[in-house]
C-alpha cells in the first residue's frame, strides 16, 4: 500500500510485523508535524479508529483532540447543553457529561450540522472549534489510510459536513446559500435532487424568485464555483497485477469550468476555506485503501498517477474514488471490474 498525504509527501512502504510499531510511530509524528498536530491527538486517532469505527465514532474521537480542550465551560451551561443535546440525533456513546470539553464539541458540532440558532458565547465556542477542526479532520483521514482502512471515507464525509453545516443525508441542494425549506419545496415539486438537476433546470428563476437580488448572487456564486468532474484512468492490464508488487495508475481528471475563486462557498463555515481532493484507490467489498493522495484541481484537464498494490491474489473490483474535502455530493467513481490479481508464483 503506498500514502501520499499531498503531491508532494513521501510514501510509506508496505508495513511488515516487525516493523510495525515503528513505522506507525514514525508516520503519527509526521502527519502531525505536517498538520500542526498535537501527536496526543494522533496517538488517541491511532488507538481508537478500527476498520469497524464509522461515523458517530468518528465525531466522538474528532471532538476529543487535544486541540479542543481548551474550549471553555461556564456555569450553569449545563441546563443548555442538555437542551440542545436532547434534540440532537446522534448520542454518546458513553454518559453525557456537560462538564467535559469532548462532549461540548460533539454538542455543537452537531449543533453546527443541524444549522441551530445558538446564544452569543456558544457561538463563539463553535467558531473556536470550526478554527482548529480541518487539519484534525485532514490528520484523522491520514492516520486512517495509513492503516489501509476504506472507512476513510466516513472522515471525509465528516469532513463535507463541517464545511457545509449540514447532514449528509439532506438534501444537497441545501448547500445553495438561501434554499431554505420553501426553495427546497419547490426543488421537490420539480423533482430536482442535486445541484447538478438545478444547473440543468430552465426555470431557475421560478425557483428564486422569492430571494432579493443579493441572495440570488450569493446562490449564483455558489453554482458557478460548484465542482463538476469527469474521471477516467489509465491502467495497463496486459501487465498483470501482482499481489504484493507495485502498479501504476493514472487518473483523468476533467473540470467543466476554472474556477472563479479559490475559496469554497458555504453559508456556514466562517473561515476562508480551499477546495481539496482525495483521489483513492481500493476494493469496497474488502474494504481496503490501495492508494491516496491529496491534492487540488483548479485547471480544467489534469493528470494524477498513483502506485497502488494488492495484498490478496484472485478476482477483484477496483474502484477510484475522487472526493472532496468541501462540497457534498460533488464526489465521483469509476469501479474498474473484475480485475484479475496473480500470485507472486503465478506471475513468473
Amino acid at each position: 500500500m503506498n500514502i501520499s498525504e499531498d503531491e508532494d509527501a513521501g510514501q510509506i512502504d508496505e508495513k511488515t510485523e516487525e516493523d510495525e510499531p515503528e513505522i506507525i510511530a514514525l508516520n503519527g509524528s509526521r502527519i502531525a508535524a505536517y498538520y500542526g498536530v498535537s501527536f496526543i491527538t494522533i496517538q488517541g486517532f491511532i488507538e481508537s479508529i478500527t476498520s469497524k469505527t464509522r461515523m458517530k465514532k468518528l465525531l466522538e474521537i474528532l471532538s476529543s483532540a487535544y486541540e479542543l480542550e481548551a474550549i471553555p465551560i461556564r456555569n450553569h451551561e449545563d441546563l443548555l447543553l442538555s437542551r440542545i443535546y436532547n434534540g440532537l440525533p446522534v448520542k454518546f456513546s458513553s454518559r453525557a457529561n456537560f462538564e467535559s470539553p469532548a462532549f461540548k464539541c460533539f454538542v455543537l458540532l452537531q449543533a453546527h450540522f443541524s444549522r441551530l440558532n445558538l446564544p452569543p458565547d456558544l457561538n463563539n465556542d463553535l467558531k473556536f472549534i470550526l478554527s482548529k477542526i480541518m487539519n484534525l479532520v485532514y490528520a484523522m483521514v491520514d492516520v486512517i489510510s495509513s492503516e489501509g482502512l476504506l472507512n476513510v471515507i466516513d472522515a471525509m464525509d465528516l469532513s463535507q459536513m463541517i464545511v457545509q453545516g449540514m447532514w449528509s443525508s439532506e438534501s444537497p441542494l441545501k448547500q445553495i446559500p438561501y434554499f431554505d425549506e420553501d426553495v427546497l419545496s419547490k426543488c421537490d415539486e420539480l423533482k430536482l435532487e442535486t445541484v447538478y438537476d438545478f444547473i440543468a433546470v430552465d426555470d431557475k428563476e421560478s425557483i428564486i424568485e422569492d430571494l432579493t437580488e443579493k441572495q440570488q448572487n450569493k446562490a449564483a456564486d455558489f453554482v458557478n464555483n460548484y465542482p463538476n468532474l469527469e474521471l477516467s484512468y489509465n491502467l495497463n492490464l496486459d501487465d498483470p497485477i501482482v499481489v504484493n508488487e507495485p502498479k501504476d495508475i493514472v487518473i483523468n481528471i476533467e473540470r467543466d469550468e476554472e474556477l472563479d475563486s479559490p475559496y469554497v462557498t458555504s453559508v456556514s463555515f466562517p473561515f476562508n476555506k480551499s477546495e481539496n481532493w482525495w483521489i483513492i484507490v481500493g476494493d469496497q467489498n474488502a474494504k481496503q485503501l490501495y492508494a491516496i493522495k491529496k491534492l487540488t484541481i483548479t485547471k480544467l484537464s489534469q493528470q494524477v498517477k498513483l502506485s497502488f498494490t494488492v495484498p490478496d491474489a484472485g478476482v477483484h473490483d477496483i474502484t477510484v474514488w475522487c472526493i472532496c474535502d468541501s462540497y457534498i455530493d460533488a464526489d465521483k467513481q469509476i469501479v474498474i471490474k473484475e480485475v484479475n490479481v496473480a500470485s507472486g508464483s503465478e506471475s513468473h
